[in-house]
């Protein structure tokens, strides 16, 4: 992991360009693009798993996500969802955010529980008491809190679950169009779950994740195609190696 060019830092020029303070520095270069741009909207669309190694096996050189690929930065470590998600969501390293993977055991609990949720592992209930060790251990304010606390600018934040919850890549994508079609600077940060959760399942090579990252390679490029004055980051949280 190169701590001066990972997501954490690219979560950091987005605060920066938000006029939010940061932790760690940010990337020259994208620092440069939002200052000559200057783009109302501000979207990063994170794909789970999609990192660049399974894209140069499923692309070609003329598809989006490799000829408009700006630059390869790593993930943070420990490199799971959580730890990485967390970390493009806040501009902090896991160390500094506390989350640190999908399953962790809480002492003051004596369970381990779904650091996202506070589901039991082995229930699957909701232990009661987690909100109270999130408040004491865990860094929670999002960009998108300290953006909507300011008041100066706007932000949106997108997840597959939660109380707000988007039902699939199709509603998440058109939640973004009206979004970036509002007035106002904003920010907005969406989520997807795969191509990840199919990897787990069927393999980094399968063809049906690759039929999810070519539907997303279009998907991207047409939603791109309809904006104006928006600026889109497609990241990954993390990548997937090949075993037996």
């Amino acid at each position: 992991n190169n701590y001066n060019e990972c997501i954490t830092n690219l979560a950091c020029s987005i605060r920066k360009y938000f006029d939010l303070d940061y932790s760690h520095n940010t990337l020259s270069y994208i620092d440069k693009l939002l200052e000559e741009k200057q783009p109302k909207n501000v979207v990063v669309i994170l794909f789970d798993g999609m990192g660049s190694r399974i894209l140069d096996r499923t692309l070609g050189k003329d598809d989006l996500f490799i000829k408009n690929r700006y630059k390869e930065i790593t993930t943070v470590f420990p490199a799971t969802t959580t730890a990485a998600t967390y970390s493009m969501m806040t501009g902090l390293n896991p160390v500094e955010h506390g989350y640190l993977g999908w399953h962790s055991y809480i002492e003051s609990l004596d369970e381990v529980v779904v650091l996202f949720t506070g589901i039991n592992k082995n229930s699957q209930k909701l232990n009661e008491d987690y909100d109270k060790v999130r408040e004491e251990y865990f860094v929670n304010k999002t960009i998108t809190d300290e953006i909507n606390e300011n008041g100066k600018y706007k932000s949106r934040i997108l997840f597959p679950f939660g109380e707000e919850k988007y039902n699939d890549l199709d509603e998440m994508l058109s939640i973004i169009k009206d979004e970036c079609n509002k007035s106002g600077k904003k920010y907005i940060y969406a989520y997807d779950n795969e191509p990840d959760y199919t990897m787990h399942e069927l393999g980094s090579d399968s063809d049906k994740v690759k039929e999810l990252i070519r539907d997303r390679n279009q998907k991207i490029e047409d939603l791109s195609n309809e904006l104006e004055d928006t600026i889109i980051f497609v990241v990954a949280d993390h990548g997937h190696i090949k075993v037996d």
